[in-house]
């Protein structure tokens, strides 16, 4: 096709041009010389050395079809650095910088400056292009062009260059020489051409304002429904245009004599100009014509022969290879097919059957590869002249769709495969399964390639590694898969790439660039850094976790950012891996040593800017990485309330900073007080002057140091001269509690607030239940004495208020005119809140450990927390805070400092309304004349109030009964009773709203019963209860004059009871109790009259047992000491008058020495056995018991070894009246016949003699004591000493016929008591019978005087 003709500029706007030969040696045309424009040489030029006759190559140098052209508006700019230049609608660009939108080891994207506001607002639609030539960028609308860099900016009217119905042209820059940069533009459905030599001349000439366009020309030849689909420079060739049929056409701008001028020529393979005719024949048959589908054409230069291939690719992966030239010479030269050795190896790559017919895979671009590097490789694999490109297919699977690079080696007419590398990391969407848009773009070094996605940027190694990788790069990569990372644009806005391309390198270094177009956005730039020797190439490293969480979290946070740092990093990386990021990410936060941390700020607004970063922090973990363990969220959590805390404590301290500087700081001199070991060293290039700001700028996340120090410093500055006065200590404790509210209170409210940031649970006010506290590391709220400490600062800081307050101090002016006094004893209540607070969290978290020492922990400081509490809360009303210290006991249900506040407040009302009444009096006796009024209506006024605090205290007192019920009222009447105030007890029952407090609160004890009985009986009229608790209280009575009363008392409630008819069934058991211990009593009285003469004369209570033992304890007892113990011990409890139990009783009265007492009233000689038995059917205990019957036959038992059976034995020569009368002198005779009198031996409950039979064994085992003596080693040596009355008792059975004995003893009691009765019936007769004859003698007498 015939170049097309074009229009000539004006000749007043043609620049002079210097005569240059076109002609070489040779007789040929020679390229014409291109120059560098002045904005390229002002920042650096860089060129490619030829390698093996060929330059750089061009792969995608100019881009024009936008990935997407939807779209829609997005206000978003960063002020970046620009220059005022001179011209038609120039813009400011001075001044505007970059901003690092993503950076890790192995690239950064940075927003470049300069992008035209208007389409970034307006959200119009545009092509890009970017020229591996210079630094300048293009964006072409429908009605404008934008050119721009770092420095200068213009935008050129292009309306008139094309019909209003057309869409967006085509342009791209054009190399005009060393200062000169041009513009062609092509209206993609007419095919016109418009070329401007030199932009800015055209500017300088106004020939845009004047709708006078350049050089123009057009596609001739273009068919129905044709457009122009895509603009590439070729460079040395000119441009290459592709159409959307698939056709190209070579485009050159200059003709022979380098004068400017469009020419056009279609490209033709069954027209080979190069070939000859055979050779084009050949190419008619073997191709066709172009190719269908077009997806992607590229070019790279030849230097050796001034010739540049032209490459042209459709989506079934079919090639067609062209020679241009500068002088629009084109030569085809193969056409290739490399769609099935690509179905092939995707094949093998997938293995699965997802490439198994045609169309499964499309090609939608490629790059070629030309660095030494790779021409190396190639020629080890293939061998020859051969074309390395490195493709980008689309690969659809039955429910999948997948991009993938796959390397292909195009020599002469065949191809073969290379790497496969499928792009694992970016996941396919729908719409590009629909429309696919990728693109691939090649660093400078080849090491890298881009696949740029309308919403995504993907880079992947493609470089061949000959070194071997560190042990930590193999942990990071995956085996058989280079590295490659995505980086996606975020969903909102409609954000879309549109446009990409190489950018001219400013360096030799291993870097390399792409630009990237950015819909509502503007222009990244991705900069890649790659090894700086490709022959010793290590396999790069992904970033790791913590540069991931590190740019989601520094970078992916702000809402300029388009990128979506977050996501496709949730399942890269080990959780264990994402905690440790997170906890360094954190601490170096908290320390500042994170570089994205500005130092510099002042120190408000630098701890907000750390605050910021860790609430980003969390929620950039709580969006992508909820599952990370307990301890890492608490460690993380604690970190942000440091930082908050350490905001409030600076905040508190700056606020302050304007009073009178003659007072005192304590956070300076704590900060100077703590050891080194505790403070960073500065860095006298970056840290701060002094040591405060320091402290805050590295060390804030020690702050659990600083707490407990706050009262530690006040103690220790105390210490000096200086502060000998007790006002210069005032600011410093006012400093103290600034610390330790700020610093506690904030990071409380902290934790309960952000507690959900990282998917933790904390109840209100910060703490937690106590399981939740198992397995976590101590919490720093507590730690360090802060507990202890906090509490010194409330006591002491309140002394010396009260202090002031008390005149102990000498002040020039009263304390409540200093307001640092008023704000100590107002924060006060709020320190013991804190105080409190961090004794439970300490003292649940003790609790959750399982462990006896952790468990102990927890009790102790439980028990200190409930101490210190009421210590604290007693001593806010000397600080006028009694108001305050009832709310906190109230809210802390802590009733015994509630009493305290409670009467204090009351007595000192009650004691001011009496001063104020006693005044008054005294005024009012004053004469008239002498009487000041206004002091009168003073008091009067004080006296109003006062009474008025006492009517709201009574009114309290009935709402605190309501409120706590019995809670309160037991506080209330123990505070009473430790004061001796029964009286206020007992009248308190007086109050209808009192009386049954009162009553429960004086039976919950058996102390207090004592007076409860008296409450029962006049208050409530219940002699029922009364007689109930006297019993109570009688049975736990250890004096026996008491237990006596109380017992007599008891049964004149009874009495009365019955009298009310209030008798019950708990009364009916009360009797039973009260008639057992009364014989029990009875018995311990005669026992107590028996052994009283024997005391008569000692001396002291150790003389009177010595003689009571010399008198009770000396045979029975003999060579049995356990038993002797047992006699000294009873003896001494009758002698104490100390209540004995039944065992005692039954102990002193079978194992006492027969000792009759001088005055026989009291004698009990010859009864004890009876008494014993008498004691045991009154003890309580249930017949059936083993402990009932083991006393049983120990009473019988030494019963029939106590009498001298021996002698009784001897009946020779007696009579049995003899006999008869020896036996009732025995002490078994005495028990039985007391008993039958006595009826022991009778009724329900009676009592059994036994036989010598029944009553062996009993007492000889340690069981048989187990309910009186709880170790073995007691009971066992009495059962030792027990079992020896056996050994007696065989002696007596066997020898001396002892159960004979026992058998007519029996007897005899049954016949004594016979006959005592039938002489009683008979003396009853005769004194009836001598009644009858008084009685009938008085009526004969009254009858003879009548």
């Amino acid at each position: 096709m015939a170049p097309t003709s074009s229009s000539k500029k004006p000749e007043q706007t043609v620049p002079r041009r210097r005569q240059r030969k076109d002609v070489d040696e040779g007789g040929s045309l020679r390229q014409p010389q291109r120059k560098r424009s002045k904005l390229s040489q002002a920042a650096q030029q860089v060129e490619v050395s030829p390698v093996d006759g060929e330059s750089k190559q061009m792969n995608g140098s100019a881009s024009h079809a936008g990935l997407d052209d939807a779209s829609s508006t997005l206000a978003l700019d960063i002020p970046l650095r620009a220059r005022t230049s001179t011209g038609h609608d120039r813009r400011n660009t001075k001044s505007r910088g970059k901003a690092v939108l993503t950076e890790n080891p192995n690239y950064r994207i940075e927003q470049l400056p300069g992008f035209p506001d208007e389409l970034k607002s307006t959200g119009a639609d545009y092509r890009s292009v970017t020229a591996t030539w210079t630094t300048q960028s293009l964006a072409i609308t429908r009605e404008r062009a934008y050119i721009w860099d770092s420095s200068a900016f213009r935008k050129f009217d292009l309306s008139h260059s094309s019909r209003i119905d057309e869409g967006i042209p085509f342009g791209s820059l054009v190399d005009g020489g060393s200062s000169e940069t041009g513009l062609v533009v092509i209206a993609p459905s007419s095919g016109k051409v418009v070329f401007w030599e030199n932009v800015e001349y055209a500017d300088a000439l106004k020939l845009f304002e004047k709708r006078r366009n350049g050089t123009e020309g057009s596609l001739k030849g273009m068919s129905y429904n044709e457009r122009v689909a895509d603009l590439q420079d070729a460079g040395q060739a000119g441009f290459v245009i592709t159409m959307n049929s698939g056709r190209i056409a070579q485009l050159l701008l200059r003709d022979a004599q380098g004068r400017p001028s469009v020419q056009v020529k279609f490209l033709d393979p069954g027209l080979n100009s190069g070939g000859g005719l055979l050779s084009g024949f050949r190419n008619v048959f073997s191709t066709g014509s172009h190719l269908k589908d077009v997806t992607a054409v590229h070019t790279q230069s030849i230097q050796a022969n001034s010739k540049v291939h032209l490459i042209v690719a459709n989506g079934q992966a079919h090639f067609h290879l062209w020679h241009l030239d500068w002088a629009g010479q084109a030569t085809f030269n193969s056409h290739i097919s490399t769609h099935d050795q690509i179905t092939e190896s995707l094949r093998r790559e997938c293995g699965s059957n997802e490439v198994d017919h045609q169309h499964t895979f499309k090609l939608l671009d490629f790059a070629i590869l030309n660095t030494p590097e790779h021409k190396r490789h190639v020629a080890s694999q293939v061998g020859g002249e051969t074309l390395n490109l490195l493709s980008l297919v689309l690969v659809l699977g039955p429910d999948t769709a997948k991009y993938a690079l796959v390397e292909l080696y195009l020599h002469q007419a065949n191809a073969s495969i290379g790497r496969v590398i499928p792009i694992a990391s970016y996941e396919v969407s729908l719409d590009a399964r629909a429309k696919p848009d990728a693109r691939v773009y090649l660093s400078h070094t080849q090491q890298t390639a881009f696949m740029v996605c309308r919403d995504a940027l993907t880079t992947v190694s493609i470089a061949h590694p000959t070194a071997v990788p560190t042990n930590k790069d193999k942990k990071t990569l995956k085996k058989g898969n280079p590295y490659m990372d995505t980086i996606y644009l975020r969903e909102k806005n409609d954000l879309g790439i549109v446009g990409a391309g190489s950018e001219m390198t400013m360096h030799n270094g291993p870097q390399s660039t792409l630009r990237i177009y950015i819909r509502h956005f503007g222009l990244l730039k991705a900069i890649v850094n790659e090894p700086e020797d490709p022959q010793h190439a290590v396999e790069r490293s992904p970033p790791n976790a913590r540069n991931k969480v590190e740019q989601a979290v520094f970078n992916g946070t702000s809402n300029d950012n388009p990128l979506d740092l977050t996501r496709g990093s949730k399942a890269t990386f080990a959780l264990d891996e994402v905690e440790d990021a997170a906890l360094t990410i954190s601490q170096d936060i908290i320390s500042s040593r994170s570089h994205f941390i500005q130092t510099s700020l002042p120190m408000e607004q630098h701890l907000e800017q750390r605050a910021k970063a860790l609430n980003d922090l969390a929620l950039h973990l709580q969006h992508n990485y909820g599952s990370l363990s307990k301890s890492a969220k608490w460690q993380l959590l604690w970190m942000a309330e440091k930082v908050a805390a350490g905001r409030k404590v600076w905040s508190l301290y700056e606020a302050r900073a304007g009073t009178d500087a003659r007072d005192p700081r304590l956070l300076p001199e704590l900060v100077e007080y703590l050891h080194n070991d505790y403070k960073t060293p500065a860095d006298a290039q970056t840290d701060a002057g002094d040591q405060l700001r320091q402290w805050f700028l590295r060390d804030v996340g020690r702050l659990e140091l600083i707490v407990p120090w706050a009262y530690q410093g006040v103690k220790e500055l105390a210490k000096l001269d200086d502060y000998a006065d007790q006002r210069r200590l005032i600011p410093l404790v006012s400093d103290a509690n600034d610390i330790v509210i700020g610093a506690l209170e904030t990071a409380w409210a902290f934790r309960t607030e952000n507690a959900w940031l990282y998917n933790l649970q904390v109840a209100s006010g910060g703490l937690l239940p106590i399981m939740e506290y198992e397995g976590l590391p101590e919490f720093w709220t507590f730690t360090d004495s802060i507990p202890s400490f906090t509490k010194s600062l409330v006591i002491n800081g309140g002394s010396i208020v009260t202090a002031l307050s008390d005149g102990d101090t000498e002040t020039d002016e009263p304390p409540e005119h200093n307001p640092l006094v008023l704000k100590i004893a107002e924060e006060n209540p709020k320190l013991i809140t804190l105080c409190c607070k961090s004794y439970e969290e300490r003292t649940r978290w003790y609790a959750s450990d399982g462990s006896k020492k952790r468990q102990e922990l927890a009790i102790v400081s439980k028990q200190e927390l409930d101490t210190e509490r009421v210590d604290m809360l007693t001593k806010l009303p000397a600080l006028g805070m009694a108001e305050q210290g009832m709310a906190l006991a109230e809210d802390y249900s802590d009733m015994r400092s509630l009493v305290d506040i409670f009467r204090d407040e009351t007595a000192f009302w009650s004691k001011a309304l009496q001063e104020e009444k006693h005044k008054i009096q005294s005024l009012e006796k004053l004469e008239a004349d002498k009487r000041d009024l206004e002091e009168v209506e003073a008091a009067k006024q004080n006296v109003e109030t006062a009474n008025q605090h006492i009517q709201q205290l009574d009114d309290r007192l009935k709402g605190y009964f309501e409120k706590f019920d019995y809670a309160w009222a037991d506080a209330l009447y123990s505070t009473h009773a430790s004061r001796n105030m029964y009286v206020q007890i007992l009248d308190a029952s007086a109050y209808p709203w009192q009386a049954k407090q009162v009553s429960k609160y004086l039976k919950a004890t058996q102390r207090r019963r004592r007076l409860g009985w008296i409450n029962d009986a006049l208050a409530n009229r219940d002699f029922s209860s009364a007689c109930t608790s006297l019993t109570d209280i009688a049975t736990e009575e250890p004096s026996l004059w008491s237990k006596t009363l109380e017992l007599s008392l008891a049964k004149l409630a009874l009495s009365a009871a019955t009298e009310n008819e209030e008798a019950s069934e708990g009364i009916q058991d009360a009797n039973k109790m009260q008639s057992d211990a009364q014989v029990l009593m009875k018995v311990q009285h005669r026992i107590a009259d028996h052994i009283s003469p024997s005391i008569y004369n000692a001396l002291d209570e150790n003389s009177e047992l010595t003689l009571l033992m010399q008198d009770f304890g000396r045979h029975k007892t003999d060579g049995r000491p356990n038993l002797q113990q047992l006699l000294e011990r009873g003896l001494d409890s009758v002698r104490a008058a100390t209540v004995m139990g039944p065992e005692q009783l039954i102990d002193v009265l079978t194992l006492m020495d027969h000792h009759p007492c001088d005055m026989s009233s009291r004698d009990v000689s010859g009864l004890e056995f009876f008494l014993a038995l008498q004691v045991l059917k009154h003890s309580g205990f249930a017949p059936a018991s083993h402990r009932y019957q083991t006393l049983l036959k120990i009473i019988w038992r030494r019963c029939f070894v106590e009498d001298q059976w021996d002698d009784i034995n001897k009946t020779s020569h007696k009579s049995d009246d003899a006999v008869a009368r020896t036996l009732e002198t025995t002490k078994l005779f005495q028990t039985i016949y007391q008993g039958n009198k006595a009826s022991l031996f009778e009724g329900s409950n009676a009592i059994s003699i036994l036989t010598s039979e029944d009553v062996r064994g009993a007492g000889h085992s340690g069981d048989d004591y187990k309910d009186r003596f709880p170790t073995e080693d007691l009971r066992i040596p009495i059962a030792q000493d027990t079992a020896r009355e056996d050994e007696a008792l065989e002696v007596l059975v066997e020898k001396y016929r002892l159960d004979h004995w026992i058998a007519l003893t029996k007897g005899q009691a049954a016949k004594r008591l016979e006959e005592e009765a039938e002489e009683k019936v008979k003396s009853e007769e005769t004194v009836r019978m001598a009644a009858n004859r008084q009685r009938a003698k008085e009526k004969n007498r009254s009858q003879g005087d009548d």
